[in-house]
């Protein structure tokens, strides 16, 4: 979902989560950036909801290297034992980890309806989104997004 082929996409749609596309893109980032800080036990208050300044086009590469970041921190299996700090509690490493992948399916589920990619994926975390769902406005057809977040 994040690798587009039209960057006016980041301006269509607002996801479920009430943000707009490039909005929703950005606190996808900013969230990896805050996992690998809690993979390398650095602090994570202060960090943005939404990284703003990408351009449109630049997503995918942005995505790439955030994820990069998140997978070095976490590269040693042990770290899932380990109790790990997130605002307002303390954890094991795998907890977290389980809570940001939840994080991201649901992201992942608001990229999909927004950009109107809803074909092949998986029907059954629909029902888990709001009531008005169906409602939240969306963005033309016919513009080409690959991947997925």
């Amino acid at each position: 979902m994040v690798a587009f082929s039209h960057p006016h996409i980041c301006s269509l749609g607002q996801t479920p989560s009430d943000y707009d596309v490039r909005a929703l893109l950005g606190h996808v980032v900013s969230v990896l950036h805050r996992l690998a800080r809690v993979g390398t036990r650095g602090n994570t208050c202060g960090a943005p909801d939404v990284i703003e300044g990408t351009a449109d086009d630049s997503w995918a590469r942005v995505f790439v290297q955030a994820r990069g970041e998140v997978e070095r921190a976490w590269a040693d299996i042990e770290k899932l034992d380990r109790l790990v700090e997130l605002p307002g509690a303390t954890m094991p490493g795998r907890t977290a980890l389980d809570a940001y992948t939840h994080e991201f399916a649901v992201h992942s589920w608001g990229l999909a309806h927004a950009t109107q990619r809803l074909a092949g994926l998986d029907p059954g975390p629909a029902p888990r989104w709001p009531p008005n769902l169906e409602r939240q406005p969306q963005c033309s057809s016919g513009i080409s997004v690959s991947g997925l977040v």
